[in-house]
């Protein structure tokens, strides 16, 4: 643990300091960084909405009149006469509507166009002027449209704003404020255009239609309440949801903490409308446009709706033609009618329906980012680019479920910019600082032991460390050496090329061997090879390895041998020994030239066993060590007891045959014949060894020398018999 922190200080330390100055800047939330979390806000909130919202119930009571292109095209050009809204008015009042609110203003009174008439008959005809008075009202279609509105519950729109002056009359307000409410950061207006004072008497109510637009022109939220001198206004939906409802009762929900008081909502009657402190709510959307019913406006003024579309119904009359302009940009949808945002406001109360933002969102997004940040910051530098590629996919995927899990279920409107930018950095700037100083770290480990390692192994090695790779250490290994029989002889046959070609075949061949098998290549020295397992990385198999090694090398031979018996008419036999100690390894050499090797006892043992092979006629001899740590997996013949030159310790040797999984009972049969064999010849039974070892050689001819090396020595023993301390041990005065 301690030598992987010191490995990965740099990326740790820069993480740490990346983590804790990002949790600052959030914190303080700086104009730069509050745009861009705004802009990632907005994008991610677009997709829930118009993906993952709450769909309105089948049985709502709610329903759009609109004034559509048809109706339009039917009664004629917009502005309607105040006869024609009179008419729609009328009929659906008759049609019982419960509540009908007027997305518009009329601001101004309709001219009556027979006061127009008497105007020019006081020049022309002035004795029917009198007559002309008396039905003058029959044609004044403010006062019808006034009839009309009183027959029923009806809002009228009006607009808050900073006019050159006011316009009309305004309702009275919900609430009147007092010096109390002086904290409270709804914005006031100081004029209005309203409706004209006859029309608003026979509306009773009316709610504003102000737009709440933020700053890339998409209306995402609503204002609830505005302020219009000492008076609390309603929008055109809450004045509407309410009369529906028939709730007179409103109240300002205030939070009280120990430094201010903030506006959090609204209480009207048994509802509660979560509000920010601007008194403003996002729109709760249920569906893209024409989600509500529409009605066409003609077929209610020709008195073709049906009375079921209209009855106890809250009805908002608006337009949705292109050519009125009532269309806006939404989070819902491109273009939406405002009619529309005004149900949704209505039908979020009814149903109790309110996105919001949370007060601890905030919080709970500098909290994701330092404890995740954290957790990748020693995540990422200890795995490499792919699986720390999933892991950030996991993270912002585990963030992004979470954020709209809490979106479909309460309608909680999360912020994941903070925690999500974080890691994407965070795995970013670990990329590139694997991609410049990891990657020529690894390029380093490459060129030191490119040559005597396989490829794969370089990735484990980086994660071990250069020095803890290259550091000199006592372990134990498996050392192998490899040797071509009569070499010298082979060469003298053919020229300096040929012999270049065929031993990079040959060495080619066999290093490949040894690497698929964990090898450490050590050198090459001419035709001999010597590699070693156990370093730089532990195996614990390194004897199982370094003997499979050996196998697959005798048998790659074959394969190596066809080819160059065809190309250069020659064939190679080649002895392998192998040993088990403990060797001293490491980077060792001069300034001038350097190298990666093993010194020890342990590695001459390997070389003499290897020059045992040619004594012996076996293609691989073992040590004991070796034997005793892979004896269950192998089998083995029995070779002999030796004192190789330089050694004054007996050692018993063996010649692996296959793997355990391979033998078979004429291996078996061979193997414990020649154990018997070998067993009487050091018991001084000669005569039986004699046997046996004759009876091998007729059943086994292939290892016709092996036995001939016996027959020998017994021959010769029994003509010259040794004293009495002879032990069968065989004494190597040679290499």
């Amino acid at each position: 643990m301690l030598n992987y922190f010191k490995e990965k200080f740099i990326p740790i330390s820069s993480g740490l300091i990346l983590v804790f100055g990002l949790g600052a800047l959030f914190y303080w939330n700086p104009p730069a960084i509050e745009k861009s979390v705004l802009f990632y806000d907005n994008a991610i909130y677009q997709l829930k909405v118009r993906y993952f919202y709450k769909p309105i119930k089948k049985n709502t009571p709610i329903a759009i009149v609109d004034i559509d292109d048809k109706s339009i095209t039917e009664i004629g050009r917009w502005p309607w006469s105040r006869s024609t809204m009179a008419k729609l008015a009328n009929n659906l009042f008759e049609r019982n509507a419960a509540v009908v609110a007027f997305d518009m203003i009329f601001s101004e009174s309709e001219k009556n166009i027979l006061k127009n008439v008497i105007e020019k008959a006081k020049k022309t005809n002035p004795e029917v002027i009198d007559e002309l008075e008396s039905v003058a009202h029959y044609f004044d279609n403010d006062e019808e449209f006034a009839k009309s509105l009183e027959k029923g519950e009806a809002v009228l729109g009006f607009i808050l704003g900073d006019f050159y002056k006011s316009v009309g009359k305004l309702p009275k307000p919900l609430y009147e404020l007092s010096k109390e409410d002086q904290f409270l950061l709804i914005p006031t207006y100081q004029k209005y255009l309203a409706n004209i004072p006859l029309l608003e008497k026979a509306g009773k109510s009316g709610g504003f239609l102000n737009a709440s637009v933020d700053s890339d022109g998409i209306i995402r939220k609503a204002a609830f309440i505005l302020s219009y001198e000492n008076g609390i206004y309603p929008s055109l939906g809450l004045q509407s949801v309410m009369k529906y409802l028939l709730e007179d009762k409103f109240q300002l929900e205030i939070g009280e903490y120990p430094s201010r008081k903030v506006l959090e909502g609204i209480d009207i009657g048994m509802f509660n409308i979560p509000l920010d402190p601007w008194g403003q709510a996002l729109i709760p959307f249920r569906g893209p446009p024409f989600t509500f019913e529409y009605i066409s406006a003609a077929e209610v003024i020709n008195g073709k709706v049906l009375k079921e579309k209209i009855e106890n119904k809250l009805i908002f009359v608006g337009s949705s033609a292109v050519g009125i302009g009532d269309l806006f940009p939404t989070a819902m949808a491109p273009f939406y009618a405002g009619v529309e945002v005004h149900a949704s406001i209505a039908a979020g109360v009814i149903d109790d329906y309110f996105p919001y933002k949370p007060e601890w969102r905030r919080g709970l997004s500098l909290a994701l980012l330092i404890v995740l940040g954290l957790a990748c910051v020693f995540i990422f530098p200890a795995f490499g680019p792919l699986f720390s590629l999933l892991i950030l996919v996991l993270s912002i995927s585990g963030l992004l479920t979470f954020d709209f899990w809490m979106w479909k279920k309460d309608g909680v409107v999360l912020s994941m910019f903070a925690p999500i930018f974080t890691t994407v950095l965070l795995y970013t700037l670990n990329e590139l600082y694997g991609y410049f100083f990891e990657a020529r770290k690894k390029k380093k480990m490459q060129n030191i032991f490119g040559q005597y390692v396989p490829p794969e192994r370089i990735e484990a090695m980086m994660q071990v460390g250069e020095k803890a790779a290259l550091q000199g250490e006592n372990k134990e290994i498996a050392i192998l050496f490899s040797d071509i029989r009569s070499f010298t002889t082979i060469s003298e046959k053919l020229s300096a090329q040929e012999i270049k070609e065929f031993l990079n075949q040959y060495l080619t061949a066999m290093t490949q061997e040894i690497f698929n098998n964990k090898g450490t290549i050590d050198k090459y020295v001419g035709d001999m090879i010597v590699a070693f397992w156990g370093a730089p990385l532990d195996d614990p198999d390194r004897d199982y390895h370094a003997i499979l090694s050996a196998l697959h090398m005798q048998k790659n031979l074959s394969h190596v041998n066809l080819d160059l018996k065809k190309s250069k008419g020659i064939e190679l036999a080649i002895g392998i020994g192998i040993n088990t100690g403990v060797v001293n390894v490491g980077d060792m050499g001069s300034k001038f030239r350097r190298a990666y090797t093993v010194l020890g006892d342990a590695v001459n043992l390997g070389s003499r066993l290897e020059s045992l092979t040619k004594q012996y006629h076996v293609p691989i001899i073992v040590g004991q060590n070796t034997f005793e740590k892979t004896k269950e997996r192998f089998l083995f013949k029995l070779v002999d007891k030796v004192i190789v030159k330089g050694k004054n310790e007996a050692i018993t040797i063996y010649e692996p045959v296959c793997p355990i999984e391979e033998k078979n009972d004429a291996l078996e049969k061979e193997v414990n014949m020649q154990k018997e064999a070998l067993e009487a010849y050091w018991k001084r039974d000669w005569g039986k060894s004699r046997q046996l070892l004759e009876e091998l050689t007729k059943g086994y001819p292939m290892h016709t020398n092996f036995y001939g090396v016996y027959l020998k020595r017994i021959e010769e023993l029994e003509k010259t018999p040794p004293d009495e301390k002879w032990d069968g041990v065989y004494v190597f005065h040679e290499k």
